[in-house]
């Protein structure tokens, strides 16, 4: 079978500046110019192959602002990302999550482009696919979301910015995660994100012997809960342990995230779970979680202890026209599902446990927990 490659024209000032950093930097491999043009250069990587050519043309983001020039499916992205650092790239975005529960990362090149290698997750027959939560029935004696006037809605986020203020003397940092956008600019004139991780920082919720049980402060990333890849909606049975969420957590997020001297603190833990199917409970062990219903109630003082600021890494990603100013208030996961076993819970920007999301939307946000041994 003959494979298919996929092409990406480049016009450059340069072409033998430019192909030298794709080489050097990108470990792309310069093909013969048997059947090219004399003032072009090809390269490959992988599936794809690279045309530069003499000239000048304007990158995507000079043009609209925002975007990138070329998107290289690859395997193996934290790889490609240490050895691509290890070769002196310039990155623009360091390796993070999308909201297809895929990796990836950005790296400028010497004219500017930005070119990304990512991997995306998409299921092969979503159950349902919807790109905003449904609207959540108003309990007994409280007004409905529409009717919730902007003061009332201001007197919230407040509120929030007044414990925001006094929860950030106790926090925890441990392990790294792109935190910021951009602090410099570049030759271009445009913002240049930071390559390195940022600490995380996590607030404490439990203290108890010898260890401690740690929330992220902020949202970090959104994905969706579960992507199942089941033909059949009748056949898929949502669970916290075969959930997409968790495998993220605890195989990506976990190397990703923390150093090995760091994943040795964290503390396997059991976390209790209902089958839907059989109806009794088990239990399965996690390095990282996100927390139950049950455990959202009991752990924070009220509504607004519970709401979460996405980071301003994920604004900029989310909205990268807005370059300044914090994230905004974030609906989070929690491990608990519907009584139908059909919705998973989350924790709403106003800080209100809800049992109503349905896995696969897209803009869930993750807050992580984890044990951590103290350090004697």
């Amino acid at each position: 079978m003959k494979e298919t490659l996929k092409s990406y024209y480049f016009d450059c000032p340069d072409i033998e500046k430019t192909a030298e950093y794709y080489e050097k930097k990108l470990l792309m491999e310069r093909e013969p110019m048997i059947g090219h043009a004399k003032n072009c250069i090809v390269l490959r990587f992988g599936y794809y192959r690279i045309y530069l050519r003499s000239g000048r043309q304007k990158t995507v983001r000079e043009l609209s602002g925002c975007g990138h020039d070329a998107y290289f499916v690859t395997g193996g992205q934290k790889d490609l990302y240490e050895k691509f650092r290890n070769a002196g790239a310039d990155f623009y975005r360091p390796i993070h999550f999308t909201a297809f529960g895929g990796l990836e990362f950005t790296v400028r090149d010497v004219d500017g482009r930005d070119l990304v290698f990512g991997r995306e997750m998409v299921p092969a027959s979503p159950i349902e696919w919807p790109h905003f939560p449904p609207k959540r029935k108003p309990v007994e004696g409280e007004k409905p979301a529409e009717v919730i006037s902007s003061s009332e809605k201001l007197t919230i986020e407040q509120q929030f910015r007044s414990r925001e203020v006094e929860n950030k003397k106790n926090l925890f940092a441990f392990g790294r995660y792109p935190q910021s956008p951009e602090d410099e600019v570049d030759v271009w004139g445009y913002p240049k994100k930071s390559a390195e991780m940022q600490p995380i920082w996590w607030r404490v919720l439990r203290d108890e012997g010898g260890k401690r049980l740690l929330i992220a402060d902020h949202v970090l990333f959104t994905m969706p809960y579960d992507l199942p890849v089941e033909n059949a909606a009748a056949k898929y049975v949502l669970s916290w342990e075969q959930s997409t969420l968790r495998r993220m957590l605890n195989e990506d997020f976990l190397e990703m995230a923390f150093s090995k001297e760091e994943r040795e603190r964290i503390v396997a833990t059991r976390q209790e779970q209902e089958s839907k199917v059989k109806g009794d409970r088990y239990y399965v062990e996690d390095k990282v979680f996100v927390l139950s219903a049950k455990e959202a109630k009991a752990m924070f003082v009220d509504d607004i202890d519970r709401i979460a600021r996405e980071t301003a890494f994920l604004k900029s990603a989310r909205e990268p026209q807005k370059k300044t100013g914090d994230g905004q208030l974030s609906r989070w996961w929690l491990r608990t599902h519907s009584p139908a076993g059909r919705k998973v819970g989350t924790v709403s920007e106003e800080g209100v446990i809800e049992l109503e999301l349905p896995p696969t939307y897209l803009s869930g946000g993750v807050r992580p927990c984890i044990w951590i041994w103290k350090k004697k």
